[in-house]
Parts: structure tokens; sequence; C-alpha cells
């Protein structure tokens, strides 16, 4: 179980200080400066929503041919294929996307924004390996079918998390604690010349 517990936290903090750099750091920062934080929200929790459906997918030698491209492709984006079949996961990814991207504007940085992801994905690595879904229970539609974590319960929790964190930073913010220009808070009173 230490092994188990140890090697999720390397994957969470890997995965998360990658995508996390990558995702809110460089491609929020480009698109806020641009076109504000509401669109790199958006747009970057779409982004990161799709990305967990592209699939491995290796065409053997022996079946290459002038073809092999387009199977490829089809291969790697066969999830799409289906979008009710991944509806689930794909808005629960997005609404954790979406609530990352808003830590991303209320703080100014990443930092908040990885520590929130290798939690989740710590998570998730140890619950896929110490539990099963139940196919039997009237409750399974709440874990998607896609990987049996993600789903309509985590999209609720998330939006839960989302209220509390928005009114965590909504506090400080009132406060006068962190960043206030993020552009998804209307201040309350007129500037102070001085």
């Amino acid at each position: 179980m230490a092994g188990l517990i140890a090697g999720g936290l390397a994957t969470g903090l890997a995965v998360a200080f990658i995508e996390e750099t990558f995702l809110r750091g460089a491609m929020h920062t480009a698109i806020a400066r641009e076109s504000g934080h509401r669109i790199a929200i958006v747009l970057t929790a779409l982004l990161y929503s799709a990305v967990h459906f592209v699939g491995r997918f290796r065409i053997p030698v022996e079946e290459l041919g002038p073809d092999s491209g387009l199977r490829h492709i089809a291969g790697t984006l066969a999830a799409f294929a289906d979008p009710l079949g991944i509806l689930d996961a794909f808005l629960a990814l997005a609404a954790v996307g979406v609530l990352l991207g808003v830590v991303r504007a209320r703080t100014g940085h990443v930092a908040g924004c990885i520590g929130l992801h290798a939690g989740w994905v710590w998570v998730i690595s140890v619950l896929r390996e110490t539990s099963v879904p139940d196919e039997s229970n009237p409750l399974r539609f709440l874990l998607s079918s896609f990987d049996g974590v993600v789903g309509w319960l985590v999209l609720g929790w998330t939006l839960v998390i989302g209220v509390i964190i928005v009114r965590f930073y909504g506090r400080r913010t009132a406060a006068g604690i962190g960043r206030v220009d993020d552009g998804l808070t209307r201040p309350t009173d007129p500037p102070v010349a001085g």
C-alpha cells in the first residue's frame, strides 16, 4: 500500500506539473493577455477535457499501408465517435478544467492548480488500484464507463468544490489579500485616486 501511495503521489505531481505548466501556465496566460481570463478559462478547460480522450493507438508494422495515417488518426480519436458515451466524463473533466482556470485567474499563478491537480491524480490512481465499480449497483451511472471514476458524481463534487473555492477567493479579494485584477470579479468600490 505504501508503494501504491508513493507511486500515485509521484504520478500526480509529474502529471500536474506538466499539464498545469502548459495549460494554465503558458496557454492560459497567452489567451488571457489577448482575450481575457474568461475566454482563457473556457478554452483551456475544453482542451484539458478533450486531451483525456485522445487514445493510444498502434498499427502493427505488417498492417502499414497508404491509409495508415488516416487509420491512426481514427484510432487515436475513436472515443469521440460516441460523444454520448463520454459525455459525463467530458463534462466532469471540463468542470475540473474550469475550476483550475478560476484558481489560476484568482491567484495569478499555477501553484494552487498544480497542488489540486496532483491531489486529484493521486486519489484517482490509488482508487483505481484499490476498488472496482459494482456494475449491479443502481447508482453505477454516477461513475463514467469511460474510466470508472470520473462522471456525474465527480461533476457534482467539482461544482460543490468550485463554489467553495470561488467564495474563498472572493473573501480574500474583499479583504485585500491576493490578486484583484483577475477579470472575474467586479470591484464594488471605485478606484481611489492618489
